[in-house]
């Protein structure tokens, strides 16, 4: 699993340095805090097709020329195989490497070229034997020496985790497609297939005829359900003018005998209708997606790492629930990164907080993209409200009230605070109430906040959170709801006080 990331000079990035992440991992914060870039930089660092031609002037620092630099470093050792004569030597490695410069001159001899240089490397687990690169010895005792050049990624390797990225437009996975997943399984179907198929009819001595003459039965009773005359009409004409130039007969195939699975796709069944899942929406896509994909890691055993930008896109919240409470299940096994803005994601992986999940808050500050801890949490539960805060900065009415009635039930918990002697003691007029009695107790006096609020019509009778407290509850009879900033100012002081 990937253990830190660093980023340079990529788009909103100027420096992120050794960002860790743990098995599942949530970016929260507001809009245009780079979570999309950390995910892609990740994307394309993993990525062994066309890097160069997936680069544009707007993925530099400011469009600036500088560049562009990606490391991840794992928590375990991959190893990579560079050739040697007729054999190949062993390396172990831990880290994965992607440089991108501005391109100072057109290639020679091209008519078009890139507009980038990049350099994609993997790293041996250890320092560079001499100024030169590495070394490795032999079995004969001879050296294997080699630098940076020999480690360009792709190659063959073992352990090192495959990446599948999920943009907030769902890449197709379970369509057929240049590199999805469902693309090498098919292609793995078809193989075993003609494996077993050129098997029977090796055994039984058909020549290949059996399979072939099934084909044409079942192509037959479909090709039936069509009028016989429209069929003749057109490979007729076809067939005609393809004599006349010398090319041979062309048939009509439904089944290629070659590779039949090529034409597959998943599907729900509604009734007799096989429904693509690529028609059921593309936030269960994505689910259905990502479950494949888990499927084929198990069989497979293989690592995986998973990249979903804003998972929660065109999900139910029940799905959304069952999905987090999945992903946090299989977190042992497979890494996740999400970028996110739905507190039920929050919530739940706040719900199964342990040492293999970490939520991290990004902001932007003097045009710097800044990790940052998410604030504490003061309530004794986990709180939706209290999450909009913490994770997103969004100060809520419905926040304020649980602050304010988890203190209240405090201090009427507390028996040194009983309601009959506190309104004997003399410091208050028959008709206090309840509220103005734990304002002034709690929040003026043990707190030394000022009252200087209204309450109903009379003038500095409570404090500002009894007064914000009222808006909410009764906002007709107070002169409407809270401003913003009181608001604000409120719950940030009765945070402290938790």
């Amino acid at each position: 699993m990937i253990k830190t990331i660093t980023i340079l000079n990529f788009r909103g990035i100027r420096e992120l340095k050794d960002f860790e992440l743990k098995n599942l991992s949530l970016l929260v914060g507001e809009n245009g805090t780079s979570k999309t870039s950390i995910l892609e930089a990740i994307n394309f660092c993993l990525s062994p097709y066309f890097i160069s031609g997936r680069i544009k002037h707007t993925d530099f620092y400011k469009g600036e020329d500088v560049e562009i630099k990606i490391i991840l470093e794992f928590d375990e050792n991959f190893k990579v195989f560079l050739p040697d004569g007729y054999t190949k030597q062993e390396v172990e490695c831990n880290k994965v490497c992607l440089e991108i410069k501005k391109r100072d001159r057109a290639t020679p001899k091209k008519a078009f070229s890139d507009i980038v240089v990049v350099s994609h490397y993997v790293l041996p687990n250890r320092d560079k034997d001499n100024e030169n690169g590495w070394e490795i010895t032999r079995g004969t005792g001879s050296k294997f020496k080699f630098d940076e050049r020999q480690l360009s990624f792709p190659l063959g390797s073992e352990g090192l985790p495959k990446s599948f990225y999920f943009p907030k437009n769902r890449e197709k996975q379970l369509q057929r497609g240049f590199n999805s997943s469902i693309s090498s399984v098919f292609d793995d179907f078809n193989w075993r297939f003609n494996k077993e198929v050129r098997k029977i009819e090796t055994e039984e001595n058909f020549c290949g005829e059996k399979f072939s003459s099934q084909k044409n039965n079942f192509e037959s009773s479909i090709l039936e359900k069509i009028d016989e005359q429209s069929q003749k009409k057109t490979f007729q004409a076809l067939n005609e003018k393809l004599e006349k130039i010398g090319l041979p007969r062309a048939d009509l195939s439904l089944v290629d005998c070659n590779a039949p699975f090529d034409s597959a796709f998943l599907s729900q069944k509604l009734d007799s209708l096989d429904l693509p899942i690529s028609q059921l929406g593309s936030g269960v896509e994505m689910v259905v997606s990502l479950l494949f994909l888990e499927t084929m890691a198990e069989i497979s055993k293989e690592n995986i790492l998973i990249l979903i930008d804003e998972p929660e896109l065109h999900l139910h919240p029940e799905l959304q629930n069952n999905f987090i409470n999945h992903i946090v299940s299989i977190s042992d096994e497979t890494q996740f990164l999400f970028s996110t803005h739905s507190p039920l994601f929050v919530k739940q992986t706040l719900n199964n907080d342990n040492s293999k999940t970490h939520i991290h808050c990004l902001e932007k500050e003097s045009g710097e993209v800044k990790i940052l801890e998410l604030e504490k949490r003061v309530l004794p539960y986990v709180s939706a409200n209290e999450i909009n805060l913490i994770a997103f900065g969004l100060a809520t009415e419905e926040y304020h009230n649980e602050l304010y009635n988890e203190l209240e039930i405090n201090f009427w918990n507390d028996p040194g605070n009983d309601f009959k002697t506190l309104k004997q003691s003399g410091s208050y007029d028959n008709n206090d109430c309840r509220q103005i009695i734990f304002d002034n107790e709690f929040f003026s006096k043990l707190k030394q906040e000022q009252i200087d609020s209204p309450f109903r019509t009379t003038q500095n009778k409570v404090t500002i959170h009894t007064y914000v407290r009222n808006k909410i509850h009764h906002s007709k009879e107070n002169g409407g709801s809270p401003a913003a900033q009181e608001l604000k100012q409120s719950i940030e002081k009765m945070r402290g006080f938790l």
